[in-house]
Order: structure tokens, then C-alpha cells, then sequence
């Protein structure tokens, strides 16, 4: 017998976008193929045992169907093809073709054609295989003498193919048998039947599966990624083994798993070329915040490709900003120093959306820090390299990637000794410990209060009967060059006082102290008796005021600076050296203890050196935070002092931004302004004040921060329209406004946020302005004068009535006493 070869006929199907409606011609390219290892087989009734697998001749030579003559009986013929190269293809559709070489007659039954199992060389009459169905049958005859022709037989066979593919079966055995029995429905066929199939191959199954652009990959489970949107983009990679274009369905069903929901909505688009990206936008008002599953289909028209599922998790909710905490460098408080390094703990409060911070100290870039578990705490090593105030800002980021606002944690590093290294430096914040490297922990007599209201933080307080403190070691020779400084503020200027000394056997080797006259005084032991400095200026009980005395032993001069200022020199030949204990708040005569101090003393340095002028300047300038309004409550009509915990007022309907930062925004029209009590400061002595701001116009002459009475104002802060300069004014002791420092003001300043300081350097009488942290311009000659007034953001006051209103925002506004330095004041314009 014949061996069957099968030729496969492939014409590729293109479908059309399922979304367009409408049909294009297929596309369709041949590939003519034969296998030698389709097999076939014909048995017969009368030779039951007979094995005629892959027979060819004694009459095997053709198929065989019917009823044949002689003791042959009925026979069957079964034909084994290989469709192997027909997986993952689908069947558009399938003939078997063959011709009916010759048939006994011109009419009788149907040839049909069956399905079966498959056949093997130990296929016979008495063991064939079994039969599963019916598939087609034909009625054509070809008798030579009676009704000759071609014989041309096609049997459709195309969902029979296609079950076999779909089932992964590499062979299909067919099988020829006459519809009955009589002699006139026998027929031989050809040998080599040709199974013709047309196919289109199914797509691939959609690959790289994403969101957002890719940046956001297919993930189920744990692993499944959340997104801060509720319009994602879905996108796959489709492609089709035949090429040409797909079209693709987005599926979004609510939920994950088993009991995931779709709502029979999909997301079309179509004509997308084999290979490429197919992307979707969810439209607003599909999703809100909760579990999802999506899923596409790639089709070219007829044959479908399903994708993996993914899910996602929606999630808009900003997590709440972190807290921050630090043993090293606690919040609002000077501590540490240049590269002490310190731990700062960041906790998101156990909220385990959390997956990671976003930090930076001030001046530096962005970092990211991750805790070992969802919502735990991290802890950061940062080292300072610069002194005075800091801001950590933190943010917490959810697994979505929802940011919290900011939370600015503000510390002060404390400053370098600007003064080299002193003898003795003690701040007297609630303790008596010496900040010097020299570790003179002072000890006090008497009951002297450690934690009195200071210059800076606390102070001690002495009653003027029998409290002092003192060191027993002997702290500077006083024969040589040396220089003694202190914050003071006595009860009364009524008697002598001492305020610091260094005692002797019977005497002090110097003191710094009050006169019976009630002037500061500074005097130091000489061969021929004590010598002695006085100042010019009165003693003001009640004040604070910064008193320094200097020995010059090589120009052999006392002298003595209030409040950074020389008051008064004086000849001093012959020092003698006197040791002894150093002692604060009395004095000691004829070996009796005398001049007890009463009143405040704070910040108290010793020197083995004279100081210069300059020197006792910087320390006198000393920056003492005095307010701070950080704007962050949002809602309501006052805001907190952050240092004295009073509120300031906002006045004719002035309004809250929450932003990037939270502000407060006001109206120049409607003469909306906000109002506080004026922080512990003296305007005739040095300060510093700084804000952020933001203007709407430069059309008028706006004024963002001023100090002053109900009449004037000796401080103004603002903008000058005539000159387009951010400017500042402070008005002179005379009464009169002093020389204007001015600095230039941008086109692209407007709208934007610009940080402004302002400086009153009573020591040396200038005015400086710096925009953004940077110097931009200085008024010299100028003394300023005393205010007992407001503290007025948004506006002046000029002879008695608001002017110069603010038209725009402002924010985070800090009040010193003293002078900022330049570092300092760079780093406030980082938030």
C-alpha cells in the first residue's frame, strides 16, 4: 500500500480591530509541506488477520471503500496524517482531498469519513481502531466505461481538525468506508489524500505588562504595586506570529483572586502593529481607592490570546508627616557643635502604609531612608559642618508613592567659640558646667536659682545677701592680659555689686561689677593700689545689657565695652598678680566677703588674652531667637509663637494657603494685616528679622514686616516700587528714617517665594538686607531708636494709621536679638 503524505495548504487569516466593526480582505501566504510519516492501512472482512499497514502492492496500491469482489468482502481504509506543525494555530478551515480513481458503479451509497483512534502495523480487520465519528461523506462516482471523470472527492473536515489541535494531538487517523453494504457503492481512492487546511495563527500572549508607562510592573499578590492614581495607564506588548495588526480589550475587574468583579466594560483600541506597545488610559470616575485586577486580550480578528492577570492598589491618601526626635540635637535647642555628629530618629508612628522618608539637613540634597519594616522608625547619622540654626525636613512616602507634607524639624548647632578658645566659658542653662575645654564646673554658695528667665534660655539669679558661685582654681594671671564678659541684668543700681571677680588673699586681682555711682565699673590689682575703668553709660535694672572688661598688658589700659561698644580706658601700669578662686555674684575686701550681686547673670566667658574691640563686638551680638511664627495652622485667625507660646493676631479677614507650604495670605485692598506682641528685643540695640515672602504685584510700595508704636514705625521690611527693590528702612534715634538698605528685586519674583533678612548692627551701626541668603545691600551711619510697639506682619504704620499694606503671602517669620551671622543667615533661606 501506498504511504499517505498530507499537504498542508497555510493562507494566513489577519482579523480586523474588534473596536473599527468592520472587515478587510485576508491576507494569506502558502506554505506547501509533505510528511513521510503519515501513515495508512486497509483491511479487509475476509482476510481479518491480515496486516497490511503501509502496504503498496498485490492490489494495496489504491484505498479501498465498500463492498469488493470475491472472498475479499467489505474494506476500509484509515489514513494516519501529521499535524504536528499545525499547534498553537487556528483551523479558518480544513478539507481532505482525494479522488475517486474508480467506483463499480454510477450510483449507490455515500463514501463517508470517520474519525478514529489512531492505527499501528498491528492494525487488521479484527483489530481496528475506534470509531468516534462521522465527519463527512460524498457521493461521487467514476466508472471508466459507465460515467468516467476526474473523480475529485473534498471532504470538509474543519472542526474535526481543529479539535485536534486544540487538544495538542501531533496526528488525526481518518477513515474511508462505504455508507452500506451493497456491491455498487464500492470505490477505490488515491493513495496519497491531501489534507488542505487554512489557518491563522493564534497571537502571542501579551508580554511586558506594565502601568504607568512602564515604570510600574505586573505584580500580583504581596508584590502587587499601589499608585497614587485613579486614571493609571495600562500597557502590554502584542505580537502575532503571522504579523500584521491587533487589536486589544483592558479588562479592570474589582478586587483580586476568585472573588474579583468585572462590570462587562472594556478598554478598546486597535490597529496596533504585531510587536508593539498597546496602551490605555483609565477614564476619571472608573476607579476610587481599593483592590484591583487588570487583564487584556490581543486579537487579530478571529483568534484570541488572553494575558496574565495583574493587580494594583489605589491608593490616594497622603500618609501623616513623620515625627522627629534626636537626643544629640533636641528641637528649638542649641547643642552639639561642628562635627559632633548626631542621631536623629524618624518615626512613622507605627502607620505600616509607610514604606520609606524622604530627609534633608539644610543646604543638602535629598536622601531616602527605608525601615527595616513597614512603618517602623529609622535612625540617621548626620554630621554638621557649619554652625547655628538647622532644619531637618522629612516627609513619609506611602507604598504609592503619596507624599506627606513636610514636617521641619529646626535645632541649633551650637555656635564655635568665635573667640578662640576662652579660660572659662559658662552658659548657666540650668546648670553650672563649663562649655570650655577646660571643664571648670562651677559650685554654688548660698541659694542662688539656676533656672531664672537668661538672655538666652535660663540664667542664675542671685539675692544680693549670700549667694555666689565660684571655681577654685585660679582662672587668669592678672598681672598679664586678660578679659572677663558677661550677660547682666541687675535688680538695682542703687549699690556696689560685683559681678565677676577673681579673689585673693585679702583682695580681688579684678572685678567686673555695678558702682554705688550706679555705672558699670572694671578694675584690677597694681603695685600701687587697684586701678579702675568706668562707663559712661547709667545701669538699667531690668535690662539686660552685655558688660566686658579688658586688660592690655602691653599697652597697660583697662578698658571696659557695653553692649559691644567701648564706654571707657583707662592707664593701668604695674598689674600685679593675684591668685585665688573665681568667683561670680560678690566680691572680697580686707578678706571680707562683700558686693553681693543682685539680679540675673547669664553667658559668662574668661579670656587669657585681651579681647579686641571687634571681638567683644561679636560677643555682645550674640543671636538670641525671640520669636517664631511658623505659620503652619491652616485654619483660624491667630498663629503661635513658637519661642513664647502667644498668639498674633490676623486681622480683616486675612486667609490661610495650604500648599507646598502653608501660609498666610493677604490683601492689600482690604487692609488684611497680622499683629503680635513685640518680642523680648530693644530696637535700639542689634536684632535680626527674617521672613519668607511672596508678592502678587510690583505695582505699589508693600511693607512685609515692621516694628513699631501706634504712631511710626522704626522698622520696615518690605518692597519699594519706585526703585524695584526689596528695601528696608530703620528709623534713626533722632526720629527721622536713616539711609535705606535696598537690594534688587527680580521680574521672576513675582509669584515667587523670596526669602528676606533683615539686620540692625547697633555696633556698628549699619542696616543690612539679604535676599535668598545673600547679602544685597547695607545702610551705614544709622542709630536706631527705642520702640515699645507691635510686631506688624503686612503692613507699616505711618502717623498713626496702617499704610504700606502687603499684597500677597508671607510665612514663617523669626525675630532675634542680636546678629546673625552670614553662615546663619544662608542657612535660613533653605526650607
Amino acid at each position: 500500500m501506498l504511504l499517505a503524505t498530507a499537504l498542508v495548504t497555510a493562507p494566513t487569516v489577519v482579523g480586523i480591530p474588534v473596536a473599527a466593526e468592520e472587515t478587510l480582505p485576508p491576507q494569506t501566504s502558502s506554505v506547501m509541506w509533505a510528511r513521510s510519516t503519515a501513515h495508512h492501512v486497509v483491511v479487509q472482512q475476509g482476510y481479518p488477520d491480515a496486516r497490511n499497514y503501509d502496504k503498496e502492492t498485490d492490489g494495496f496500491g489504491v484505498l479501498q471503500a465498500g463492498r469488493a469482489t470475491g472472498q475479499a468482502g467489505i474494506a476500509r481504509s484509515y489514513v494516519e496524517l501529521d499535524i504536528a506543525d499545525l499547534s498553537g494555530k487556528y483551523i479558518v478551515d480544513a478539507k481532505l482531498s482525494t479522488r475517486v480513481a474508480s467506483s463499480r458503479a454510477c450510483e449507490g451509497g455515500a463514501a463517508e469519513l470517520w474519525s478514529t483512534g489512531p492505527i499501528s502495523p498491528d492494525t487488521t480487520w479484527a483489530n481496528q481502531p475506534q470509531w468516534f465519528e462521522k465527519v463527512a461523506s460524498r457521493s461521487v462516482f467514476n466508472n471508466a466505461e459507465m460515467c468516467p471523470g476526474f473523480g475529485g472527492a473534498d471532504f470538509s473536515i474543519t472542526e474535526t481538525v481543529r479539535d485536534a489541535v486544540e487538544d495538542g494531538r501531533s496526528t488525526l487517523t481518518l477513515m474511508l468506508k462505504a455508507e452500506d453494504g451493497r456491491p455498487q457503492s464500492w470505490r477505490e481512492f488515491d493513495l496519497k489524500p491531501v489534507l488542505r487546511v487554512t489557518y491563522n495563527s493564534y497571537p502571542d500572549e501579551p508580554s511586558e505588562l506594565s502601568m504607568q508607562n512602564g515604570l510600574v510592573d505586573c505584580a500580583t499578590g504581596d508584590d502587587r504595586p499601589a499608585i497614587t492614581t485613579t486614571t493609571p495607564q495600562l500597557q502590554a506588548r502584542v505580537s502575532d506570529p503571522d504579523r500584521g495588526t491587533l487589536d486589544t480589550g483592558f479588562r479592570i475587574l474589582r478586587g483580586v483572586g476568585p472573588e474579583a468583579e468585572w462590570d462587562g466594560h472594556e478598554l478598546l483600541t486597535g490597529n496596533i502593529p504585531s510587536g508593539s506597545i498597546a496602551r490605555v488610559t483609565v477614564a476619571e470616575g472608573t476607579l476610587d481607592e481599593g483592590l484591583y485586577t487588570w487583564r487584556l486580550w490581543a486579537s487579530d480578528g478571529q483568534a484570541v490570546a488572553w494575558s496574565r492577570d495583574c493587580e494594583f492598589t489605589v491608593d490616594t491618601t497622603a500618609p501623616a508627616p513623620p515625627t522627629v526626635t534626636s537626643d544629640d540635637y533636641p528641637e528649638d535647642t542649641q547643642a552639639g557643635g561642628v562635627e559632633r555628629p548626631g542621631d536623629f530618629v524618624i518615626s512613622a508612628g507605627g502607620d505600616t502604609d509607610v514604606d520609606h522618608f524622604l530627609y534633608s539637613f539644610t543646604g543638602g540634597s535629598q536622601q531616602k531612608a527605608t525601615p527595616g519594616t513597614p512603618g517602623g522608625d529609622v535612625t540617621i547619622r548626620w554630621t554638621p559642618t557649619m554652625d547655628g540654626p538647622h532644619t531637618l525636613s522629612v516627609r513619609s512616602v506611602d507604598r504609592a508613592g503619596n507624599r506627606s507634607e513636610i514636617h521641619r524639624y529646626g535645632f541649633w548647632v551650637k555656635y564655635q567659640e568665635p573667640l578662640g578658645s576662652p579660660a572659662g566659658h559658662w552658659t548657666l542653662n540650668g546648670d553650672l558646667a563649663d562649655g570650655s575645654s577646660h571643664q571648670r564646673t562651677l559650685v554654688a554658695t548660698g541659694d542662688p536659682s539656676l533656672d531664672a528667665v537668661g538672655y538666652e534660655g535660663s540664667a542664675v539669679e542671685f539675692d544680693g545677701s549670700d549667694d555666689w558661685l565660684s571655681h577654685p582654681e585660679t582662672l587668669v594671671d592678672t598681672s598679664d592680659s586678660f578679659s572677663v564678659a558677661a550677660w547682666v541684668n541687675p535688680a538695682t543700681a542703687d549699690a556696689a555689686a560685683t559681678v565677676l571677680s577673681q579673689q585673693g588673699e585679702q583682695a580681688d586681682g579684678f572685678r567686673l561689677g555695678v558702682t554705688a555711682e550706679g555705672t558699670w565699673s572694671f578694675s584690677a590689682s597694681g603695685v600701687g593700689g587697684p586701678g579702675s575703668v568706668g562707663s559712661a553709660e547709667q545701669v538699667e535694672p531690668g535690662v539686660w545689657t552685655h558688660v566686658a572688661g579688658v586688660y592690655d598688658a602691653k599697652r597697660q589700659q583697662l578698658r571696659i565695652y557695653v553692649d559691644g561698644v567701648l564706654s571707657g580706658a583707662a592707664d593701668h601700669a604695674d598689674a600685679t598678680r593675684v591668685q585665688g578662686p573665681f568667683v561670680v555674684g560678690r566680691a572680697l575686701e580686707n578678706g571680707v566677703h562683700t558686693e553681693f550681686f543682685a539680679g540675673a547673670i547669664d553667658e559668662v566667658r574668661v579670656y587669657e588674652r585681651d579681647l579686641l574691640g571687634s571681638e567683644v563686638a561679636l560677643a555682645a551680638s550674640q543671636a538670641v531667637q525671640r520669636a517664631h511664627y511658623a505659620m503652619e495652622e491652616a485654619d483660624g485667625t491667630t498663629t503661635r509663637d513658637e519661642v513664647s507660646g502667644r498668639n498674633a493676631v490676623l486681622h480683616g479677614g486675612a486667609s490661610w494657603e495650604v500648599q507646598e507650604f502653608t501660609s498666610i495670605v493677604l490683601d492689600a485692598e482690604s487692609e488684611q494685616y497680622v499683629s503680635a506682641s513685640l518680642p523680648e528685643l530693644r530696637t535700639d540695640r542689634s536684632y535680626t528679622v527674617a521672613a519668607w515672602v511672596r508678592m502678587n504685584d510690583r505695582d505699589t510700595q508693600k511693607v512685609a514686616l515692621s516694628i513699631g508704636d501706634a504712631e511710626a514705625a522704626p522698622f520696615v521690611l518690605g518692597y519699594r516700587p519706585d526703585d524695584r527693590r526689596w528695601a528696608m528702612s530703620v528709623a534713626c534715634s533722632s526720629g527721622e528714617d536713616c539711609e535705606w538698605a535696598e537690594a534688587p528685586s527680580y521680574w521672576d519674583q513675582v509669584g515667587e517665594w523670596v526669602h528676606l533678612t533683615a539686620v540692625y548692627d547697633a555696633v556698628a551701626q549699619e542696616a543690612r538686607l539679604y535676599v535668598d541668603g545673600r547679602k544685597g545691600g547695607v545702610a551705614t551711619g544709622v542709630i536706631g531708636g527705642t520702640s515699645a510697639g507691635e510686631l506688624n506682619v503686612g503692613r507699616a504704620v505711618r502717623a498713626g494709621v496702617g499704610a504700606d499694606y502687603w499684597s500677597g503671602a508671607v510665612d514663617d517669620v523669626k525675630v532675634y536679638s542680636g546678629v546673625l551671622d552670614d553662615r546663619a543667615i544662608f542657612q535660613l533661606a533653605f526650607r
